[in-house]
Order: structure tokens, then C-alpha cells, then sequence
């Protein structure tokens, strides 16, 4: 599955550079957002997935040891921590490709839209 983040970002990216130019500040900004974007869904979402994945699997071994000792207290949690957070590269790049193209098609159909208006405008 792409990730919509990326997706999102590359969209806003490339549209504002469809719209102001590759060498904009604008586009600039865009784009530096988009890489934040995509490292946090790629790396520390990730990251932070796995992390709650030991801390669950933690817990069962917690449980099963103070089954074993009686002395040991321990009060299980109703609800585990969710463990699939992040993205693979792969869905990252995937929802980059997919932003990209949808952004150029989104400047592409407001740039034929504004085209026929001045056409009308200068009919008038």
C-alpha cells in the first residue's frame, strides 16, 4: 500500500513546481517538507513500530513469569500498544511516485482551466 503521506507531500511538491517554477523558494519549501514527511513515515514511525512490538511481546513474557512465580505482582494491560506504524521504503516510494504524477496532472488541469478563462475574457 503507497504511503498517503508521501503521496500527499510529492503532490504539493510537484505542483508548486509545475505552477512556480523548479528554482522557486516556494518549490523549495515544498520539497523540504515532503523529505521531513517521508524520513518520519519511513524511519522513526517505523522505528517507533518496533519498538512497541518488544515492549508487547515484553509484557506477554511478564505475564508468563508471574504465572510462574507467585510473589511477582504484575497487572496486565487491557490494550496492547499498536505496532505497525510506519512504512517501508518501498510504500514510501511508491506513494511518492503516485503524489508526483497527480500533482502534475492537478497543474496540468487548473493550467487548461485558466487558459480557456482568458480565452473568454478576451472574447468579451
Amino acid at each position: 500500500m503507497p504511503s498517503s503521506h508521501s503521496a500527499g507531500v510529492a503532490a504539493l511538491a510537484s505542483y508548486v513546481a509545475a505552477n512556480k517554477g523548479w528554482r522557486h523558494t516556494e518549490t523549495s519549501l515544498a520539497t523540504v517538507f515532503g523529505v521531513i514527511v517521508m524520513y518520519d513515515a519511513q524511519g522513526i514511525r517505523r522505528h517507533t513500530g518496533e519498538i512497541a512490538q518488544l515492549v508487547n511481546d515484553l509484557e506477554d513474557n511478564l505475564v508468563k513469569f508471574s504465572g510462574e512465580f507467585p510473589s511477582f505482582e504484575y497487572v496486565e494491560r487491557e490494550k496492547e500498544l499498536k505496532e505497525i506504524l510506519g512504512h517501508q521504503p518501498v510504500e514510501v516510494g511508491a506513494g511518492a511516485l503516485l503524489g508526483i504524477v497527480l500533482g502534475l496532472i492537478s497543474a496540468k488541469i487548473e493550467d487548461g482551466k485558466q487558459m480557456k478563462h482568458e480565452e473568454l475574457e478576451l472574447e468579451v
